[in-house]
Order: structure tokens, then sequence, then C-alpha cells
């Protein structure tokens, strides 16, 4: 196996070397295609042109999403096997989930698929940062648009974004793993689980926008250090056992830990009860703050 990857390695850099001898610089291997003369109807408002510009990056997390939700569903069935350590199935519990193994599993399968998730709806609210300071948010709210309908358009695609992928990779998983029997009931079941870590991306979309709207030097760093540092909490918290007010500052650790517990409603109107405040006091600074 480590001769062929290397092998593949070698070949696939090899085809590279030679593609990049015979491309222009700067240019690719295929002529660009002109462009309409003019843009087509639909895209005649922010929220349209904002899902133009970011439909390919969506797609491709989408279908990324698909695909591990049916790998991981369909690794359920051997989790048994895999885990014969009790100490590795100690530490596993120890992110909630006890009512079973497999359920556990899952429980750490849609906690790292929320985080993954928070990633993608970080990066594409930080579309706006790019947009104003590469010059390009300009010429559009030089139009009627105002500022919270330009932001809107990009906001509307992070927060639908982590909501279609955890339910995809829900959906996935409830299929891979009800193959030997309850596929419909797998499906809700693990739907249900995906779709509860939902909040915890849009707070982290909230930290973005509030740090837009607020501190735009300090954007960048603010929203992707929320994220680091929650995203570190979660993962390595429970291992290290740190104390629980620590592990409260991350938001993925108060997410319902589904499949196998009980669903509570509260923590989930609080963080995005939380992501709603967040994101208007970033809106009400993007309204008064200068641009550029």
């Amino acid at each position: 196996m480590l001769l062929l990857s290397v092998a593949v390695t070698a070949g696939l850099s090899a085809l590279a070397w030679a593609l990049a001898a015979r491309r222009d610089v700067g240019a690719g291997l295929l002529p660009d295609r002109p462009g309409r003369p003019e843009a087509a109807g639909w895209l005649r408002n922010p929220m349209a042109l904002a899902w133009r510009l970011q439909r390919g990056w969506f797609w491709g997390w989408l279908t990324g999403f698909a695909v591990a939700g049916v790998v991981l569903g369909a690794a359920a069935h051997g989790i048994g096997a895999l885990l014969n350590s009790q100490q590795v199935r100690q530490d596993l519990f120890r992110y909630g989930g006890h009512a079973g193994l497999v359920n556990t599993y899952f429980v750490v399968l849609f906690t790292e698929s929320a985080i993954v998730a928070a990633a993608y709806a970080v990066a594409t609210t930080l579309r706006l940062h790019s947009e104003e300071i590469e010059g390009r948010a300009e010429p559009v709210l030089a139009t009627p648009v105002s500022r919270i309908r330009w932001a809107a358009g990009h906001l509307f695609t992070a927060t639908i974004g982590p909501a279609a992928m955890l339910a995809v990779v829900g959906a996935a998983s409830g299929v891979a793993y009800g193959t030997h029997g309850g596929m419909g009931h797998q499906v809700l079941r693990l739907l249900g689980a995906g779709v509860a870590q939902v909040p915890t991306a849009w707070l982290m979309v909230g930290v973005a926008v509030a740090a837009f709207g607020l501190v735009p030097r300090l954007t960048v760093g603010v929203s992707w250090g929320a994220l680091a540092v929650a995203a570190l909490i979660s993962i390595v918290g429970p291992l290290v056992r740190l104390n629980h007010w620590v592990l409260d500052i991350s938001p993925f650790v108060h997410a319902p830990k589904l499949p196998g517990t009980g669903f509570v409603a509260t923590p989930l109107l609080w963080l995005t009860g939380g992501a709603v405040l967040l994101t208007g006091l970033g809106l009400a600074g993007l309204r008064r703050r200068d641009l550029g």
C-alpha cells in the first residue's frame, strides 16, 4: 500500500509538471469562455448575486458531507470490533450519548460534522470581508441596494448551507446504517441528530458577523480564532477532563447528544438566540461604520 501511494503521488506530480509546462502563466489549459454581455434577470438582486458567487463552493461541500455520511454510517456496523479497548470506549463515552456505543459514535460524528459545517459557515460569512477590502462591494452599494440587503445575501447562504449539510450527513448516515434493516427509522433518527447541531454553526456565523460589523480589522482573526477555540474545547476538553465552566465556552458542547438521549430544546433556543443577537449587533455596526 505504501509503494502504491508513493507511485500514485509520483505519477500525479509528473503529470502536474507536464501540464504546467504547457500552459501560459496565469492561465489554464482550457481557454476562457466569454461571458454574457448582460447579467441574467435572476441576478438582479444581492441575494441572487451572492448565491451565484458561492453556489459552486456550496455544492462541493454538500457533496463531501453526503459522501462522508455514507462512509461513516456504514462504518457504524463494525464500530464495536474497531473499539475493542475498554479505555478507548470510556474516552468515547466522555463525549456524551451514553445509551450504547453506536449512539455515542454518532454523537461524536455529528459533533465533528457540526464543527466542519461551522467552518464552511464562517468562510462563507467572511466573503463579506473580502468583498469589501477588494473593492467589489462598492459597485453594489453604489446602487439602491442597502448595506443590510447586501450582507443578507451572503448570510442567507451562510445559514442555509450548514443546515443543508448537517441534514445531508444525518440522512446519508441513516441510509448507510439502515441497510441491515429499519432504514426509514434510522434515517429519521439520524437526520434529527444532525439537524440538532445546526444552531452551533449559526452561532459561529453570529460571531463572524459581529466581528465584521464592530471590529472590521480583526474580522478574520476573531472569526477563525473563536471557531478554533470552540472546536479545540469540544474535541480535547472531554478527554482531558476540563472543568465544566471551560467546556461551556464551546457552543458544540451544548447541542443535544443525539441519538440515544432525550431531546431538550432549551440549549438550541439559547444558541439560536445568541446567533440572532450577535448578527443583529454586527449588522447594526455595519450600518454605522465606514467601508473600505
